[in-house]
């Protein structure tokens, strides 16, 4: 059965913050994280909005099949949409990792 391009989406994101829980990040180069998350990128973001950017990129890297292409096409955008993408990525870690703490007690 066909998963529909919601579904993988949504699957690929599980498995980059996984990934990125672990401190792998697959999709970014050391350069773009260091430029992405300065002293208050926290602020600047809320999760409703995070949550849409990453869905939005993560639909326009879809069509690529491998993370070294999907990298590629993230060098293509412009650097304020990747400089968003990247902090709210972050931000969706960070809501992840606090959840599962939760769990934990």
């Amino acid at each position: 059965m066909l998963q529909s391009k919601t579904d993988q989406t949504k699957q690929e994101l599980k498995s980059l913050i996984s990934m990125a829980q672990t401190g792998y990040y697959p999709l970014f180069f050391k350069e773009w994280i260091d430029d992405s998350l300065g002293e208050n990128y926290y602020q600047k973001i809320n999760m409703v909005r995070a949550k849409k950017n990453i869905i939005s990129t993560l639909g326009k890297l879809s069509k690529h099949k491998s993370l070294d292409r999907k990298k590629m096409a993230l060098l293509q955008l412009a650097p304020k949409e990747r400089k968003q993408f990247i902090q709210s990525f972050f931000k969706m870690i960070e809501y992840n990792t606090l959840e599962n703490i939760k769990e934990l007690h």
